[in-house]
């Protein structure tokens, strides 16, 4: 895991570079051209990528094994090394199963009370990392009341994800106040990244916490424990199949992200960085970094969406801001507004996504990537990158179909 480092003025060029002269003005020249295509700025991908959700959002372990048999189901979609665990990475996010995880750590919590969860991973032994944590949180007024070490089966890894595998944390966090909790537990993250220690917040949030490793889809459940456990309820799960294109695998961009999951690229991404780095000047100290300088395009896509999250938008709404459907003929307000404030991220894309509030999905104008969807009598809700991901009953079925550009 490389250490966060705060964006550069110039997202293209990297201080290591060299500089060249052209019509007499200095150039730094990125990296590529030094004849290395290893350049985490390029990376894309192609996944598979879904969630499976309750209607009436009543949470139960069956929605989390449905998600985990659809992420079995993608492994075509992914790649997976010559010892058959390894993988580009696999992942899901869930609601947080409160009354579990607290029975579990056995720490005592009002009703009322609110709870958040960080999934942090940390280099083994690194209690100066853990002190910023607390000392970011402690910032913010939030108190930490408990750290987890999350159960894992390293046996279940194969040798290439085990040599990199980090020491992984639950840290239970709340707070007196819990006006605006989940704002003061992004800017708590912020901090810590700012800091430039070793470490990687998978998640920071009141309603979402995320599991993910470099192994095979079918391998996730025994490799988390607590996935497999039937008290772990959640009313909505994501699943994220990654398949790296060009670039080496890694725990930290394994998906899903903090609120979305992603498959294919970000075409448009170095204007879409470059008109970012224009608007952080604008914005306060305790946003920076807006952008990881060596996040993929699918971080960046995802940083900006938790912006947008974090500061007055729905996680719908910035979808729609970054993600526009093609040629809206001026019929809506909020894209003609939305316009004016964000250029289009434009794909290939399709997204799943969610705050823990809300859970979709949504096509990029392109429309070149999958998104097959179903919805049964019962109100359960599926959709992916494949069809027949979840076994459902035909006679059962309400409505199904795929999404189309823009949708």
């Amino acid at each position: 895991m490389g250490s966060f480092r705060h964006t550069s003025s110039r997202p293209s060029c990297r201080s290591s570079s060299p500089t060249r002269a052209v019509n007499g003005l200095p150039v730094h020249c990125p990296s590529y051209l030094d004849g290395s295509l290893l350049d985490s700025r390029f990376d894309s991908e192609s996944c598979g990528v879904g969630f499976v959700a309750q209607l009436s959002a009543r949470p139960s372990h069956a929605i989390l094994e449905r998600a985990l048999t659809a992420l079995a189901r993608l492994a075509h979609r992914g790649a997976v090394a010559a010892d058959g665990k390894s993988s580009d990475g696999v992942g899901v996010t869930t609601a947080i199963p409160r009354a579990w995880l607290l029975r579990e750590t056995m720490v005592t919590l009002g009703a009322d009370d609110p709870l958040g969860v960080a999934v942090v991973f940390l280099p083994e032994q690194d209690a100066e990392s853990c002190a910023e944590i607390e000392s970011a949180l402690g910032e913010q007024n939030l108190e930490v009341l408990k750290w987890r070490a999350v159960p894992v089966r390293p046996e279940v890894l194969g040798e290439i994800a085990n040599s990199s595998r980090p020491a992984i944390w639950h840290v239970l966090i709340t707070a007196e106040d819990g006006r605006d909790f989940d704002r003061r537990l992004y800017l708590a993250r912020k901090q810590f990244e700012r800091s430039q220690l070793p470490g990687y917040v998978v998640s920071m949030s009141s309603s979402t916490m995320i599991y993910k490793a470099l192994c095979a889809g079918r391998l996730l459940a025994d490799f988390y424990p607590d996935l497999a456990d039937p008290e772990f309820k959640t009313p909505f799960a994501l699943f994220h199949q990654r398949y790296a294109t060009n670039v080496l695998p890694s725990w930290s961009r394994a998906q899903p992200f903090r609120t979305l999951a992603h498959n294919g690229e970000i075409n448009t991404i170095w204007g879409n960085r470059a008109r970012m780095e224009a608007r952080a000047a604008t914005l306060p100290l305790d946003l920076y970094p807006v952008l990881s300088e060596d996040g993929s395009d699918s971080t960046s896509l995802d940083e900006i969406v938790e912006l947008l999250a974090n500061n007055g938008r729905s996680v719908g709404e910035a979808v729609r801001m970054l993600v526009p459907p093609a040629n809206p003929g001026n019929t809506s307000a909020f894209l003609q507004y939305s316009g004016d404030c964000m250029e289009p991220w434009d794909g290939p894309a399709a997204l799943a996504f969610t705050d823990g509030h809300q859970v979709g999905a949504i096509l990029d104008r392109n429309g070149l990537r999958p998104c097959r969807f179903a919805v049964n009598d019962e109100g359960l809700v599926v959709a992916g990158s494949e069809a027949g991901l979840v076994d459902m009953d035909p006679e059962h079925i309400v409505h199904s179909g795929r999404l189309g550009p823009g949708q």
